[in-house]
């Protein structure tokens, strides 16, 4: 009996430094992105000949592809890590991707070199698409006008990121690709902007 009770109070501080040490941890919470994603407020097509059946949404779907990859890489992961983004390359034509690699154009597509941002959201983001199709009734190219404006915090000062361009892209590979650009990234904190234009 004597060695019970004593196991009994063996169990009974163990179980006390358990509950102490539990409390005494710290908790950390993980902010989930709230999803910002283009919108493509309008496709047009200019028609030497009539567009050949589901090339308009095959071209559609392969910018919308393109414009996805360039926020979610580019602009909208280095933002919330801080982690500077890659060279650029793998939205664009080669020669236009090695000029946005190489020169200082690059600032007007990367979000680098910023604090870790919190609680970004979308105000505008949207794409209006204008196709020209050939003879064959495919779309070899397309105009984009892009406009994004981005709210967030950075170390607590409130932070917009805006980009407003016209792109040409041209199908290249298994997608489309970023051809020629005419760009404007403007970032604002606190009341200091600082605008970095582009064109290709």
């Amino acid at each position: 009996m004597a060695a019970l009770a004593c196991l009994a109070m063996v169990a009974g501080a163990c179980s006390r430094g358990d509950s102490k040490g539990a409390a005494g941890r710290a908790t950390t919470t993980t902010e989930v992105p709230v999803p910002i994603a283009f919108t493509t407020t309008s496709f047009d097509v200019v028609a030497t000949s009539d567009a050949a059946e589901g090339a308009a949404a095959g071209a559609q779907a392969g910018i919308e592809a393109t414009f996805r990859r360039w926020l979610e890489e580019d602009v909208l992961g280095p933002l919330r890590s801080a982690v500077p983004a890659g060279d650029l390359r793998h939205v664009f034509t080669a020669v236009t991707g090695e000029r946005v690699a190489t020169t200082p154009d690059r600032a007007a597509f990367a979000s680098d070199g910023l604090p870790p941002v919190t609680g970004l959201k979308a105000e505008t983001a949207t794409l209006a698409v204008v196709g020209l199709t050939d003879y064959d009734g495919q779309i070899p190219i397309a105009t984009v006008h892009l406009e994004l404006k981005l709210l967030g915090t950075a170390e607590g000062t409130p932070l917009t990121i805006e980009h407003v361009g016209e792109f040409v892209l041209v199908p290249d590979g298994d997608g489309w690709k970023i051809d020629s650009y005419d760009v404007r990234a403007t970032r604002d904190t606190a009341g200091a902007a600082t605008t970095t234009t582009a064109k290709s």
